[in-house]
């Protein structure tokens, strides 16, 4: 007899840290995508770039950031962060669990980067540093 997949989705706690749960979703996604959030977000947590890309939208009525662009800005942040991670490292295995395993990660962010940049930036670094060997092998090269 087959056994029924499990249909149950479960919410998160109310009380859930926002940035956990979206970090555990972009733990679901392939590395280009995530190094295109990154990017995106790098982009625009600095006032220079924001600003060009608000008057950009204001010229043209939209703001377009090239895919391949994204990637690149995120490629070239976390390349920026890499060391630093390796050296935040507390050396434990990595956990197979996906909370248990990006909170190992994102404390890892936070030792070494701290907590000044935005929410995004961090979540993204810290599913590419669980995830550091296909991100260097994505990342090599460009």
């Amino acid at each position: 007899m087959l056994e029924q997949p499990y249909t149950v989705f479960d919410l998160p706690d109310q009380d859930a840290d926002p940035v956990e749960e979206a970090g555990l979703i972009l733990m679901g996604l392939d590395a280009r995508r995530i190094l295109a959030v990154l990017g995106t977000a790098v982009l625009t947590q600095q006032p220079g770039p924001a600003v060009l890309l608000v008057d950009k939208a204001w010229h043209q009525g939209a703001v377009r950031i090239p895919f391949d662009e994204a990637v690149n800005t995120g490629a070239t942040h976390w390349r920026e962060q890499r060391a630093a991670l390796a050296q935040a490292d507390d050396g434990v295995p990595r956990s197979g669990a996906p909370r248990e395993a990006w909170a190992r990660a994102h404390g890892t962010v936070v030792r070494a980067l701290g907590e000044h940049m935005a929410p995004t930036v961090r979540a993204c670094l810290a599913v590419a540093w669980f995830r550091r060997e296909e991100f260097d092998e994505v990342t090599r090269g460009q």
